[in-house]
């Protein structure tokens, strides 16, 4: 049987609002076929909470979440902070 694990991730950076971050994160997981959600906090990062099959799909994950721009409107990813906070929504 395959433990469904949930997962709050923090994701800051010199630009993750208003580049498209969120989007970037989807299509990322839709491809990966990790289940989740995306939002702006007011501190200016980004929380996603995802759904994923095993530790090591979360690691590939947040590796592909790792985003380092070339030009002035990519996103610039400092840092992936994976909480201990548990997840209490359902994600789909």
């Amino acid at each position: 049987m395959i433990e469904i694990i949930q997962k709050r991730l923090i994701i800051k950076g010199e630009r993750v609002q208003g580049v498209n971050y969120r989007e970037k994160a989807c299509v990322i997981a839709r491809r990966m076929g990790i289940k989740g959600i995306t939002k702006n906090l007011d501190d200016g990062t980004v929380e996603i909470l995802c759904e994923c099959k095993d530790e090591k799909h979360l690691t590939e994950f947040i590796n592909k979440l790792k985003i380092k721009g070339k030009y002035e409107n990519d996103p610039m990813i400092e840092k992936v902070i994976l909480t201990d906070d548990k997840v209490t929504r359902e994600l789909g």
